[in-house]
């Protein structure tokens, strides 16, 4: 598939799934559990410069951009903070997160292709879960990259083998909301209650609930 058949591909996934319900509940979730920048900022000292719904442009490329479909003029805002994995490297260059400032709807076109990727891939997997259910396993796969992963933030250390609870529950892919809220018990239990991660899967048990 050649880069325009791509674009068109995506273009055309977007505007088909922005008119389903379920995707825009979805949305609404991950940017309140992610946030919704319109001005770049450093989550961690460790991070590339957010923006949109957690977009880390450090680990954005020029090309990664316009495969994604991001317009032009989007990408000459964001261009010269590519690349960049911390704040040290960015501020070692003259940069300042805060100089990036877009519009809402800047902010809104340069995260909907992430997002349209993570709501994809987890679709085959809500055919039995409610809207909540769906939008927290979309929110999951968006957050780590991976629904099926091991040694990620959605597995944990049991009897000293990494296990995937949320995997386990899903992989037929006949899980409903009750299955899937019973994986994320099973997994925060596990989890250091001052870590990030934590909190992550707090705030998505709290929504399901």
């Amino acid at each position: 598939m050649n880069f325009f058949s791509s674009l068109l591909t995506i273009t055309t996934l977007i505007i088909l799934v922005s008119t389903d319900t379920r995707y825009n509940e979805a949305l609404k979730h991950l940017k309140d559990v992610e946030g919704f920048r319109t001005i770049g900022e450093h989550p961690t000292l460790k991070s590339g410069v957010f923006i949109g719904i957690g977009i880390d442009l450090g680990k954005q490329t020029k090309s990664s951009l316009l495969t994604k479909g991001i317009h032009s003029s989007i990408i000459s805002k964001v261009e010269k903070y590519l690349g960049y994995k911390s704040k040290i490297h960015l501020e070692y260059a003259g940069l300042k997160a805060s100089d990036l400032v877009l519009t809402t709807e800047e902010a809104e076109n340069i995260s909907k292709p992430f997002f349209t990727k993570s709501y994809y891939d987890a679709l085959p997997y809500t055919a039995n879960m409610n809207d909540k259910a769906a939008s927290v396993l979309v929110s999951l796969r968006y957050w780590t990259g991976s629904l099926n992963c091991n040694d990620c933030q959605l597995s944990v250390l049991v009897n000293q083998i990494n296990t995937n609870y949320l995997w386990l529950a899903i992989k037929e892919k006949n899980a409903d909301r009750s299955a899937m809220y019973a994986s994320l018990l099973r997994t925060i239990i596990y989890i250091p209650s001052t870590s990030l991660t934590y909190k992550r899967f707090y705030q998505e048990i709290i929504y399901l609930n």
